[in-house]
């Protein structure tokens, strides 16, 4: 009876391993077809930069917003990291000296006469 219960067992991990390699298989073939079309999209878009720089040699006027667009949709998918907090100031430093006051220019008295 142990032998027939270890030879059922032993089929159904035979199995179980079997499915798992079809599927990293699968899943490796997925890979390489989207290594495959960024390949591609590499090579055009680095001819479509060139192209681009043999307009600019022959003083063509270019417009920049379909390839803006698509360069924002590429820089989407991924979110950017956020910049790291300022320090706060250290109170230990002393800060910018405090603007003087006005001071009395002396006694000096003002000649004219605010009522005329």
């Amino acid at each position: 009876m142990w032998r027939y219960i270890r030879t059922a067992l032993f089929g159904e991990v035979l199995s179980m391993l079997d499915q798992i390699r079809r599927l990293t298989m699968s899943n490796q073939e997925r890979i390489n077809r989207i290594a495959d079309q960024l390949d591609k999209a590499h090579g055009e878009i680095v001819g479509g930069i060139e192209d681009l720089k043999a307009q600019v040699e022959r003083g063509e006027e270019l417009d920049f917003s379909r390839l803006e667009a698509g360069a924002q949709a590429l820089d989407d998918l991924h979110a950017d990291a956020e910049p790291e907090p300022e320090p706060p100031d250290d109170p230990a430093e002393p800060g910018p000296a405090p603007a003087p006051e006005p001071t009395d220019p002396g006694g000096v008295e003002d000649d004219t006469d605010p009522a005329a």
